[in-house]
């Protein structure tokens, strides 16, 4: 099917090129759609008009420069063909800075509250910083951040509260598939049920109107822990530092809190010490720092201006900190960037034919371009985790939430008895992530090769893919095979 095109408004289109986590979106079905009866939504591929594809079109010039190895294919669909709000999007000349991902103590970016002191965050895979006043360019940004300080002031209007209201991330149960690697314990199980027996108790307590079957079952399923949803940022240091959060449980540490990270497919949820948990009420500058900041979820797609005539196309992604005024690292070769980036935020470049090379990477680079909001988070969103303890939960600080519990002594004293055990046997801990591979889209005779069949069946077999109605040249079209042919690259 992917080999063949497809006849719409008199025209061949294929879809064949590009892709993203669109097409992965059919194998996703939550408990609420399962007990509402809803199908999974469905798995989409772009189409490009036939005709745009042909070697030597501008279209084609444009795919070349944005994708130059055969794995940028999944990553297009972010660069080239993301659609948000006009009020999301900021485009002009930016100074980037990209950082070597080191440990966070000898990171040569550091944020610096207004007293001097030390803010533990730094640059690292997926995660960096933008400056305040590039920030308040972006519209809706800054609605965010008017929105929020006007409720803080008892002065915001309703739609300034809803906005705010909308941001409260609330609380996040367990989920049953974390719990799956460990034994059973019996001091675990009857925590559990005073757990649930307290959580039945505030639900009848509550309840106006019977309790629905997706709350019962969520009950049933995660033995009643409740925990909070944080964005994961890189920490500089080897604490875990946490926003306010007003669970039971976190108010007073009483003991060692697990931090999650799904899916489970190992053992994501691992205890950190208490000893390293730092929260605003400890007065540590770096928790009242993430009570205070905002944070947006970008993609980055531009030109590289150093880079002379034709100049090489870029795209880049993650999660940006906004650091208040005054917060900016106050090294002189830093005071003139716009962004702060990890060098592994940029996924693309077009001089990048054979592999990543970003070793070759200059510190700063002039760039223009459009940067666009993915989404924003108000201050107490953000958690920063030791990159340790990312890395041991393969996470990466792009847009990776992590769940954080707390007041459950029993089963995360359970947990670090059974990984201490398992890590004795084990000995160093392994990612299951396979490597980054990394082949070039040009082939031994020179000429650009766009199809990415291989690599689409690579991902999506053994699901369905559907393709929706074309709204422009390139855009998502209904798979109709009428009048399809079949086509090969010369």
């Amino acid at each position: 099917m992917l080999a063949r095109t497809f006849q719409y408004k008199d025209e061949p289109w294929r879809f064949d090129m590009f892709g993203g986590s669109r097409l992965t979106r059919g194998r996703r079905k939550s408990a609420r759609d399962i007990a509402a009866g809803r199908s999974a939504s469905a798995s989409v591929l772009p189409a490009v008009r036939y005709a745009d594809s042909a070697p030597g079109s501008a279209f084609m010039e444009l795919a070349q420069k944005l994708a130059p190895q055969r794995e940028d294919w999944s990553r297009m669909q972010r660069a080239l063909m993301e659609m948000v709000p006009p009020d999301h999007v900021v485009e002009g000349t930016l100074r980037l800075g990209w950082f070597e991902d080191v440990p966070g103590p000898q990171h040569p970016f550091r944020l610096q509250g207004p007293h001097h002191e030390r803010i533990a965050l730094c640059p690292n895979d997926g995660c960096g910083f933008l400056r305040w006043d590039v920030a308040m360019r972006i519209p809706v940004v800054r609605e965010h951040i008017e929105a929020w300080e006007a409720v803080r002031e008892a002065r915001g209007d309703e739609a300034q509260q809803k906005l705010v209201d909308g941001q409260q991330p609330g609380f996040n149960t367990l989920p049953p598939q974390a719990l799956m690697h460990f034994p059973r314990d019996e001091a675990a199980l009857d925590e559990a049920r005073e757990v649930m027996q307290r959580r039945l108790n505030g639900v009848d307590r509550h309840a106006s109107q019977a309790v629905d079957c997706l709350t019962l079952y969520q009950l049933a399923v995660s033995g009643g822990y409740q925990g909070r949803r944080i964005r994961a940022v890189p920490s500089a240091d080897d604490r875990l530092y946490l926003p306010t959060i007003p669970l039971p449980g976190f108010a007073q540490l009483q003991g060692d809190v697990l931090v999650g990270k799904p899916p489970y497919d190992k053992e994501n949820l691992l205890p950190i010490a208490a000893a390293q948990v730092v929260t605003p009420d400890q007065e540590d500058v770096t928790a009242q720092f993430l009570d205070q900041c905002f944070a947006i979820q970008y993609s980055y797609t531009g030109f590289d201006e150093d880079s002379g005539t034709g100049a090489d196309m870029l795209h880049s992604k993650g999660m940006l900190i906004i650091p208040p005024p005054g917060y900016w690292s106050p090294d002189p070769d830093h005071q003139g960037l716009h962004l702060a980036c990890s060098r592994e935020d940029l996924k693309t470049l077009s001089r990048w034919k054979s592999r990543r090379e970003r070793d070759t990477l200059p510190q700063q680079m002039f760039s223009t371009g459009s940067l666009r909001v993915k989404d924003v988070l108000l201050p107490g969103r953000l958690g920063a985790i030791p990159i340790a303890e990312l890395r041991k939960r393969s996470m990466d600080t792009d847009g990776d939430d992590a769940f954080v519990y707390a007041g459950y002594p029993a089963l995360v004293g359970h947990i670090g008895r059974v990984m201490q055990s398992r890590q004795a046997r084990r000995g160093e801990e392994r990612s299951f992530k396979p490597p980054k591979t990394a082949h070039p889209a040009i082939d031994e005779r020179g000429r650009y090769q766009a199809g990415r069949a291989r690599e689409i069946m690579a991902e999506q077999r053994g699901a369905r893919c559907w393709v929706k109605p074309p709204r422009s040249p390139c855009a998502f079209s209904r798979s109709q095979m009428s009048c399809a042919r079949p086509w090969r690259e010369t």
